[in-house]
């Protein structure tokens, strides 16, 4: 019998969810700049976004996914999941590391369509991390402190991350779960699944979640509604990764949810050796 080992190599990820509102904030201020200002400071790594758009007159047709993209220097991937004529609203994916693929999955929906963003990224190589200009004006928050950077002996293999904003009924919620564990089954490998559910920690849909082997690494805070929030209804699952830890619900007035990250390290899988012989 041969065995598979994890654990001579380890990647350390800052992984980051926020429901954006289209980037309009509690003081009223438009603007997705200093939300990828804020990215920057926190030195995310991989980032779902939700309520992202473009070509809607009501953000002046901005492309805000690609505003976000220049702004953080991440690279990103866009599903929508609304669909307007040339307005699109969905979610986006940024990423400090290689987008190889990208795919949009339609959701069950009663009302407004609802979508999943399933991207495959490739951890090649460390890539540098931005630094923010210290001369510069910034309305974000500082950055906590994290540990350096370790490359690895050999790169680990890609994963997958996926994001996702679920909807406003609870039985509508149920279907568009069960449609997300059918299609993350099919994927292999470490796997993240970020975004608004809509729902509490101890709902069906949640449950259904974790029983198909996530563990939610964003911690208990709540994350809704700012600037006080009294419900968790944003979560950061991950499967296949060797140690997830600590979660931070960030303060901010850039939107009506907070944004929250935590930190997982992923572990390279070793090739496949077979047991000494018995003697």
């Amino acid at each position: 019998m041969t065995k598979r080992a994890l654990g001579w190599g380890e990647w350390e990820l800052r992984i980051l969810t926020y429901n954006i509102q289209s980037g309009v904030g509690i003081d009223g201020v438009r603007s997705v700049e200093r939300i990828a200002e804020m990215l920057i400071q926190l030195r995310a790594d991989l980032v779902g976004l939700q309520e992202v758009e473009l070509g809607s007159p009501r953000s002046h047709f901005q492309n805000q996914p690609r505003v976000i993209s220049e702004v953080s220097r991440l690279g990103y991937a866009f599903g929508h999941g609304f669909q307007r004529g040339p307005w699109r609203f969905g979610n986006v994916i940024l990423s400090r590391f290689p987008i190889q693929t990208s795919t949009r999955h339609s959701l069950p929906s009663k009302g407004e369509k609802r979508s999943m963003l399933v991207t495959r990224v490739g951890l090649t190589a460390p890539t540098s991390r931005v630094s923010p200009d210290p001369a510069a004006k910034s309305t974000a928050p500082k950055s906590p402190p994290r540990k350096p950077d370790v490359k690895p002996s050999t790169p680990p293999p890609g994963i997958h991350v996926c994001c996702t904003h679920l909807g406003l009924d609870r039985d509508e919620r149920i279907k568009q779960v069960e449609a997300i564990c059918r299609i993350v089954d099919a994927l292999h490998g470490p796997l993240l699944l970020v975004g608004d559910f809509n729902d509490t920690p101890n709902s069906p849909p949640i449950a259904r979640i974790l029983e198909a082997g996530f563990v939610d690494a964003a911690g208990p805070s709540p994350t809704f509604m700012a600037p006080n929030p009294r419900e968790k209804i944003d979560y950061l699952f991950t499967r296949g990764f060797a140690a997830v830890g600590s979660p931070q619900v960030v303060p901010s007035l850039f939107s009506d949810h907070l944004p929250v990250w935590a930190e997982v390290e992923i572990a390279a899988e070793k090739k496949e050796t077979s047991p000494e012989p018995a003697t």
